[in-house]
């Protein structure tokens, strides 16, 4: 699971919404904020009702999500914030799927090292 210093509280996932960039792909939108401060990136989920019904599936993508970021934390850049947010047919993907998807997305995005 990530650490609680690495998720996006209330006040930054407002400002995330506001200044940040956004990129779209088939399971995921990303809203991204570069900020100039040195510290670590945080990271935000949002799985709407609309997508998977459930709140128990809903949890259980979020905390999949949450553990492919933790893995790969080390080599994720600092200084940034993002929001993720799942679309329809992300609960198709099985975990590695999921993995490989988040990681080229955060590639593309150059936000690995």
């Amino acid at each position: 699971m990530l650490p609680k210093k690495n998720k996006i509280n209330t006040q930054l996932f407002k400002e995330v919404l506001k200044k940040g960039k956004t990129y779209n792909f088939n399971y995921f939108s990303l809203k991204v904020l570069k900020i100039n401060n040195k510290s670590e990136s945080r990271f935000a989920c949002v799985v709407s009702k609309k997508i998977i019904k459930e709140a128990v599936l809903r949890n259980l993508l979020k905390r999949r999500i949450f553990n492919i970021i933790n893995e790969i934390n080390d080599d994720i850049n600092d200084n940034f914030r993002v929001i993720i947010f799942c679309k329809l047919d992300i609960n198709k993907l099985s975990f590695s799927e999921l993995k490989n998807e988040v990681i080229s997305i955060f590639k593309k995005i150059n936000l690995l090292i």
